[in-house]
């Protein structure tokens, strides 16, 4: 239901479903060929250019789900897909999808939209290998995402970002504590 709603988001890059197979528990759905974010992250394939592309595309469609009030529930860089074709990730804008939707749900509240990014946040911080002393809202691939966030969230952006300081405070207190 909620991928459905997502494939009416004017911009948003979702597989399309083909057919839902009750019977076998089964969607088929349309293949996504290329790598995930995560992939492009980690190789040294991709310039800094291109992957600073890759990151502002990959907030942007956060921020129209957000926008939707669909709070995806597993924002990691492995669920979204770098299609290279048919524009080629060089080019203006690279073509990001959003998959797997399993924990998404419906809220329109701060709270969810500031833990949904938190969880991203937490991703990338694996992936980047940052010093622990070094706040991850600051590295450069975060401040990218979170401008194709702010370009296509909406009016809501400055609430979640506030709200998203709160719950980064309370993973740091967490963490701490163990």
């Amino acid at each position: 239901k909620i991928l459905r709603k997502c494939r009416e988001i004017d911009g948003l890059l979702t597989p399309e479903v083909f057919r839902w197979d009750k019977e076998r528990a089964a969607i088929h759905m349309e293949y996504v060929d290329d790598i995930t974010v995560a992939e492009s992250l980690v190789s040294s394939d991709l310039s800094e250019d291109s992957l600073g592309k890759v990151l502002f595309e990959v907030g942007a469609a956060i921020g129209m789900l957000h926008r939707h009030n669909i709070i995806h529930g597993d924002l990691t860089a492995s669920n979204f897909m770098v299609q290279s074709e048919p524009t080629p990730i060089s080019s203006a804008k690279a073509r990001v999808y959003v998959i797997d939707f399993g924990l998404a749900f419906v809220s329109s509240t701060a709270e969810d939209r500031a833990v949904d990014l938190y969880a991203f946040e937490r991703c990338l911080a694996s992936l980047c290998q940052t010093d622990a002393s070094q706040d991850i809202g600051e590295h450069p691939w975060v401040i990218r995402a979170y401008e194709g966030y702010q370009s296509t969230s909406g009016d809501e952006f400055c609430v979640t970002m506030r709200r998203l300081d709160q719950v980064r405070q309370r993973g740091r207190k967490r963490s701490m504590v163990g």
